[in-house]
């Protein structure tokens, strides 16, 4: 976690919105859990995925499930 040891979850969550194109409002807590969600279309496909990404801070680590 070199150069991240002092960031807070939300501020980790910020960077990952905003490195995924998402505004850091897309960011919601709900029983304590911290997670955006968003739609993805395959153009090819014409078909739309929905994705909920959950971000966890333990000790040594960031963690980010989709």
């Amino acid at each position: 976690m070199e150069g991240l040891e002092d960031y807070t979850l939300v501020q980790y969550g910020e960077l990952v919105a905003g490195n995924n194109g998402l505004d850091a409002s897309a960011l919601e807590i709900t029983d304590e859990l911290l997670y955006f969600d968003y739609e993805y279309t395959v153009p090819d496909l014409n078909q739309t995925y929905m994705y909920y990404t959950f971000l966890y801070k333990a000790e040594n680590a960031f963690w980010l499930v989709q």
